[in-house]
């Protein structure tokens, strides 16, 4: 039971900037199952690390660095800042990330994809752990936060997995 309190008060806190964001998320909070989603969380998450390498390859590299948050996550969304694609996949996306502890990060991700040779590289770095400090990060506006309450609705629906004691 406390840990469905922590993940609705999480939610709320991604809301904070906006009187009209605030009134939505009571809306929205209602809708969601917060037991299911933390069942979700629970069991899909996977360590987040701030550098890794991945190859397809016989003679490639697949590393992993230091791990980026003592919890597994699960990412919510991403939103594309740059890119470009020759000759190499080059992006760098702004991340929004849902911990096992029901806390949100902000994280930077830039990485560089080789899709002829299975070859990609990611570095990510934490921006913001406080929903307040979102805002020069990823700019949650209605249409985002909507997306992402979206996306938490659906989660329990997208593959059967097993239910823990939390």
């Amino acid at each position: 039971m406390l840990k469905t309190v922590e993940l609705e008060d999480a939610l709320v806190n991604l809301f904070v900037e906006s009187e009209e964001l605030s009134e939505l998320s009571e809306e929205l909070l209602d809708s969601l199952d917060t037991e299911g989603i933390l069942q979700f969380v629970h069991h899909h998450a996977e360590p987040v690390y701030a550098y890794r390498t991945d190859s397809e390859e016989l003679s490639g590299c697949t590393y992993r660095g230091d791990m980026l948050f003592t919890v597994p996550a699960i990412r919510i969304t991403q939103v594309k800042d740059a890119s470009c694609s020759e000759p190499l996949e080059f992006s760098r996306t702004m991340e929004l990330w849902l911990l096992q502890d029901m806390s949100f990060a902000a994280v930077a991700c830039v990485r560089v994809q080789d899709g002829e040779r299975g070859f990609t590289s990611e570095y990510r770095t934490i921006r913001a752990r406080e929903p307040s400090q979102f805002k020069p990060v990823i700019d949650l506006n209605y249409d985002l936060l909507a997306a992402i309450f979206y996306c938490l609705g659906q989660l329990k629906s997208y593959i059967p997995f097993p239910t823990y004691e939390l």
